[in-house]
């Protein structure tokens, strides 16, 4: 019977290679994202990173059905590291500058409808902005946790959008690897 650190080890090296849907910088991927739900959004923000598309993590917080928990995780996750004066970033990064500003602005008018999804960047007290350069930080940034985890098959990793882990086993016939 094979060990899970064996099914690990044969299963990862496909997901890498397998599981990728496309490229964040494909044109294709903001009409994507434009077709799902809230949930997948969020766990789109969640696992980006600096290779990953910021005009697509701008328009999710400019949505109007963006939660208040995905706010949140950007938020925590991207503030202190640009809180400057805008003039002062590469052009690359204006719209991750801007997106943040656009979470603090909508948090600070309470302009969530839905307000349910956990972070998944817990608050831990530090790594925020001062209050001091460019952001102001919600009192909700501190607080939220949120009442549920978002439910979703897709994730990022290094510029690609990819299945889940669990969602690649699924779809390989393999159980979900209990890691």
């Amino acid at each position: 019977m094979e060990a899970e650190h064996e099914r690990f080890d044969r299963i990862l090296p496909r997901w890498y290679s397998e599981g990728i849907l496309m490229s964040t910088s494909d044109p294709e991927f903001l009409g994507w994202i434009q077709k799902q739900s809230p949930d997948v959004w969020h766990k789109i923000i969640c696992s980006s990173t600096d290779a990953d598309d910021s005009k697509v993590t701008k328009w999710i917080v400019s949505h109007p059905d963006c939660d208040l928990g995905t706010a949140v995780n950007l938020f925590r996750l991207d503030a202190i590291n640009f809180d400057c004066d805008l003039a002062k970033l590469s052009p690359a990064y204006h719209d991750q500058w801007h997106a943040i500003k656009i979470c603090e602005e909508r948090m600070l008018s309470d302009d969530f409808k839905t307000k349910e999804l956990a972070p998944e960047l817990l608050y831990n007290g530090m790594g925020l902005p001062s209050g001091n350069e460019q952001f102001t930080v919600p009192e909700v940034v501190r607080t939220f946790t949120g009442t549920r985890g978002a439910i979703s098959d897709f994730v990022l990793s290094g510029g690609q959008l990819m299945l889940s882990l669990d969602a690649f086993c699924r779809s390989i016939g393999e159980q979900p690897l209990d890691i």
